[in-house]
């Protein structure tokens, strides 16, 4: 009786392992080929070091399994999760900015539970996208080592290339390429044409 405890407890963990692990973006089946995987973020100076993980998928539209889409299917989701489980010297992540091209009309953006199995899922203060970026701020609760950040997600129409990202931690910060939508080339001569008839405008004013 003993053994069969032991051995149905043994199984009981390593499904539980399983499915943490399946939980995280670099292992969903629903991403798209070659659009997920995991990036190391790394800095130090004399005192502190900085080394983290990056999750990554991206998602083609309606494929976001059973999670949060803000877009309603509609677009492609991108999505980020900061693991601050690699090295218990780590400092706290306080920011993670993705690069974005102007004309990527990324939008909808937001945050969905972190993975499962993974200790933290903490929430970013404030988040936002610029002409140039999407960042997310954990000013006032800071991924600390052992902890993660919820999913980081935002959508657009169009499919991703490979910009420069970079997490931070207040005094250390290190970049990496990671997913970001390209903007289809129509799109982006016809925000050169406006800009330019904008130009000549005011010149002939």
């Amino acid at each position: 009786m003993r053994r069969t405890i032991v051995v149905v407890s043994a199984m009981a963990v390593l499904l539980a392992a399983a499915v943490a692990e399946a939980g995280l973006l670099r292992d969903d089946p629903n991403a798209m080929d070659g659009w997920q995987g995991t990036r190391r973020f790394t800095a130090s100076d004399s005192a502190h070091t900085l080394e983290v993980d990056v999750d990554f998928a991206v998602y083609a539209p309606g494929d976001f399994g059973g999670g949060y889409d803000p877009s309603g299917a509609t677009e492609y989701l991108y999505a980020y999760e900061i693991l601050n489980t690699v090295n218990s010297d780590s400092v706290e992540v306080s920011s993670f900015t993705v690069g974005l091209e102007t004309a990527s009309q990324a939008g909808n953006m937001g945050t969905d539970g972190g993975p499962p199995g993974v200790p933290g899922g903490v929430s970013p203060a404030f988040y936002g996208i610029t002409g140039s970026s999407a960042v997310w701020s954990f000013l006032f609760d800071q991924i600390g080592y052992g902890e993660d950040s919820v999913t980081l997600i935002y959508t657009s129409p169009f499919a991703p290339q490979w910009l420069t990202a970079s997490v931070h931690d207040g005094g250390l910060s290190d970049k990496q390429s990671l997913p970001s939508p390209m903007p289809e080339p129509a799109t982006v001569a016809l925000l050169m044409v406006g800009g330019v008839g904008m130009v000549l405008l005011r010149r002939r004013r």
